[in-house]
């Protein structure tokens, strides 16, 4: 098990680090760290977690998280196991690393609402997003004071640009208990690894080591919402995966998310996507989606 209080590491001589990732998935476990973290995804589709918020991730988005805002990224299938499949570049800094009061100067204003804002993340897709990776990409090949410029100007322009979506809800406070991502990992990868079998509250509650009423608070602290709709959400992304990505029929589909009928499959694929199944399958298909190596795949963030 990872750990999950991440302990960023700073490169020597510098101020803050920027990161490229390149491997075969993203296996990023629910976690935090006091840095502030501007994220660029490259390459790959897979699941985000934002506080408690859910979706899509895909190539081209561009995410900013305050310090110790919990996130996850995972490839639950993905496409290819090739090495590089999944790409990203960051940026992680602490709060002060220009000095305790940097951002309080006049001229910072609008950056500094910027990361007051970024408490729920942010998200920037579209034009917006690939202007902001121009902006991500002259901050990496930067050196020395080059490189916290250009810092600068990223965050500038993020705070001057519009269409950043925040993510978690307004409401959404982290969890201070020092064991709390430890024990959502675990959870969640019990979640994620068994949504095709029985998946049981008294087992998840053990898994975190608490009594079934402690843990659905805990639960509901953590990710805002209740673990049997946690679950039924997860099952019903799987599902609309496989409707665009397969040739598998409802039924099929419906056993292989893990829901025990056809019937209680329709009612709450209905209630949480406004279509029964095949009705959305067809929407999906006629509307295309964003296509990764053949796979038509729509792009979704719900809080």
């Amino acid at each position: 098990m990872k750990v999950l209080f991440e302990k960023v590491p700073r490169p020597s001589g510098a101020s803050f680090a920027c990161i490229e990732y390149r491997g075969r998935v993203f296996d990023c476990p629910y976690h935090r760290h006091p840095e502030i973290e501007i994220l660029h995804i490259e390459k790959s589709i897979g699941k985000v977690i934002v506080g408690d918020a859910t979706g899509k991730f895909r190539p081209g988005q561009l995410y900013l998280f305050a310090p110790n805002l919990p996130h996850l990224f995972y490839n639950d299938t993905p496409v290819s196991f090739r090495r590089g499949w999944a790409q990203s570049r960051y940026v992680q800094f602490l709060p002060d690393c220009l000095g305790t009061e940097f951002w309080d100067l006049p001229e910072n204003r609008r950056i500094a609402r910027l990361l007051q804002d970024a408490a729920q993340g942010l998200l920037w897709e579209g034009e917006t997003a690939r202007q902001g990776a121009k902006f991500f990409y002259r901050l990496f090949a930067g050196r020395f004071t080059h490189r916290i410029a250009r810092l600068l100007d990223l965050l500038d322009f993020l705070a001057s640009a519009r269409g950043g979506k925040p993510l978690a809800s307004a409401g959404y406070r982290p969890v201070s208990d020092e064991e709390a991502p430890e024990r959502i990992n675990r959870i969640l990868l019990y979640v994620h690894r068994n949504l095709a079998e029985t998946i049981e509250m008294e087992k998840a509650s053990a898994l975190a080591g608490l009594s079934p009423s402690g843990f659905s608070r805990f639960f509901r602290r953590s990710i805002g919402r209740s673990f049997m709709d946690y679950v039924i959400e997860q099952r019903i992304s799987e599902a609309r995966r496989l409707l665009i990505e397969t040739d598998l029929t409802v039924a099929e589909i419906c056993f292989r998310c893990g829901f025990s009928n056809l019937s209680n499959f329709n009612r709450h694929f209905l209630s949480r996507c406004g279509h029964a199944p095949m009705a959305w399958r067809r929407d999906a298909v006629s509307h295309g989606g964003v296509r990764i190596q053949g796979t038509a795949v729509k792009s979704s963030f719900s809080a």
